[in-house]
């Protein structure tokens, strides 16, 4: 019976690495689109629109109010990147071997290069050791 009362929530998504996306469930207007907030772990990041989370799980762009910010998960920091002015990210290209993403919006705004902390929560590839 305890399974059955604890069931999926749907108005929370799992993104994966400890992130989580929890629709607000307060009655909203009819003129506006609901809500949602991203988790990291029990940590609210505030309410958000596009967000976008890194293979490792190391970051999290999205935007917020209108600009873009970037969570580091290792340090738990939080810091705006860009306004966006009107702007939607549309895609995020990671490359978190050099340590960039690249934001690509809608509505022909040029791209924007997002420097990434080094993450010492990444598990790096290295080849395993032989038995001797």
């Amino acid at each position: 019976m305890l399974l059955i009362a604890s069931g999926c929530d749907t108005h929370v998504r799992n993104l994966g690495s400890g992130f989580k996306l929890v629709r607000d469930q307060r009655p909203a207007s009819s003129a506006s689109a609901p809500t949602h907030h991203l988790y990291y772990d029990a940590k609210d990041l505030g309410s958000v629109g596009q967000c976008f989370i890194s293979p490792s799980g190391c970051h999290a762009l999205y935007e917020q109010k209108g600009e873009l910010m970037l969570f580091h998960s290792c340090s738990e920091s939080l810091k705006s990147v860009s306004e966006l002015n009107g702007a939607v990210p549309k895609q995020i290209t990671w490359s978190e071997a050099r340590n960039e993403a690249r934001v690509a919006y809608s509505g022909g705004k040029s791209i924007t290069v997002v420097p990434l902390s080094a993450c010492a929560c990444r598990i790096e590839s290295r080849p395993l050791a032989r038995n001797k």
